[in-house]
C-alpha cells in the first residue's frame, strides 16, 4: 500500500494514512487473492529466472490462456527491505502501482482525501458481502 499513493501521500494526515493502509490492504486481499489462484490454475505459465541487481530483482512470468486467446507478461518487482518483498507488479509493462497512483490522484483531485477514503470504504463493504474470506 505504501507506494500506491506516491506523490499524493503528503496530502494525508497520519490518521487518514492509517485508515487508507487498512482499507486498501483488505481490499487487495478480498478482491485479488481469491481469483488469482483459480486463474493461474487454468493458465499455462512460464516462470523465468530472477534478474537481481543489488537489492532489487524482477521476475517475469509468461501467462497464456489458449481458450481465451490471452497472452500476458507479468513482471513481479521485488526489493530486499528486511527480506524480499513484492513492491510492484507490471502487466504487459504497465505498472500496477503507477495505475493506482493515477486513479487515486484523480479521485483526490476531485473529491479530496476523504472522498477517496469513502470510495475505498464503500468498495470494501461490497467486497465483504461478495467474498468468503
Amino acid at each position: 500500500t505504501k507506494a500506491c499513493l506516491g506523490p499524493h501521500a503528503p496530502k494525508f494526515s497520519a490518521e487518514q494514512r492509517s485508515k487508507f493502509d487498512a482499507l486498501f490492504k483488505e481490499l487487495i486481499q478480498r478482491i485479488a487473492y481469491p481469483d488469482s489462484g483459480a486463474f493461474l490454475e487454468t493458465s499455462m505459465n512460464k516462470l523465468n529466472p530472477a534478474k537481481v541487481r543489488g537489492k532489487k530483482a524482477s521476475v517475469l512470468l509468461n501467462v497464456e490462456v489458449p481458450e481465451d486467446d490471452l497472452e500476458m507478461e507479468t513482471t513481479f518487482h521485488w526489493q530486499n527491505i528486511g527480506g524480499w518483498k513484492v513492491i510492484d507488479v507490471a502487466f504487459d509493462g504497465a505498472s500496477l502501482v503507477k495505475d493506482y497512483q493515477n486513479q487515486f490522484g484523480r479521485i483526490i483531485g476531485k473529491d479530496g482525501v476523504e472522498g477517496l477514503l469513502e470510495k475505498l470504504d464503500k468498495r470494501l463493504k461490497k467486497a465483504r458481502e461478495d467474498s468468503v474470506i
